[in-house]
């Protein structure tokens, strides 16, 4: 009987000592959507051409988005891959343009102002355009490629003469799908 009660003891410790916890188990889906990449080519660049001071003297010089323009504005195209789709366009632009080089004499920097129009048109930087400049902007694709046109103001105030030299800036143009 003594082991009988020591079995019976050693048995009720071990249940004791094995106590079962509450247990819980949760699973979650992993998933992506992959699309396809969205290519941005630059066309042409932004060009003013060259100015004389004396055509700055009105305190500005402008490229505007139009077909008459359009072999001196900036062209970016856009792969889109897939039309009938909503995309972000995303434009940045430096609020003025930066001397390059060294010169004795004229100013650092011209002042800039962008302007952009977003067409499905090839040819004419106006055709059913969404205007924005530096910013963003909501377009949807009804063509698998499309394009966005820079044009601007060069703003150089009263004092043209004071400009002297090549000045650049870099735009960018940043194509997210929506």
């Amino acid at each position: 009987m003594k082991l009988f009660k020591s079995l019976l003891t050693l048995t009720f410790a071990v249940a004791l000592s094995t106590a079962t916890f509450a247990q819980g188990t949760g699973s979650l889906t992993a998933s992506a959507n992959v699309v396809q990449d969205i290519t941005v080519d630059v066309q042409q660049n932004l060009d003013f051409g060259t100015i004389l001071t004396g055509d700055l003297n009105g305190g500005s010089k402008s490229l505007a988005l139009t077909s008459s323009a359009a072999d001196s504005l900036g062209k970016f195209q856009i792969d889109f891959t897939s039309s009938n789709a909503n995309f972000i366009l995303s434009l940045d632009a430096p609020s003025s343009l930066s001397r390059v080089g060294t010169f004795s004499t004229g100013e650092s920097s011209l002042p800039f102002a962008v302007t952009a129009n977003y067409t499905e048109n090839s040819t004419d930087p106006a055709a059913s355009a969404t205007s924005f400049s530096s910013g963003e902007a909501s377009v949807t694709a009804a063509n698998a490629n499309g394009y966005v046109y820079v044009g601007g103001t060069l703003n150089s105030g009263a004092a043209a003469n004071t400009y002297n030299g090549p000045y650049e800036g870099t735009i960018t143009l940043s194509v997210y799908a929506e």
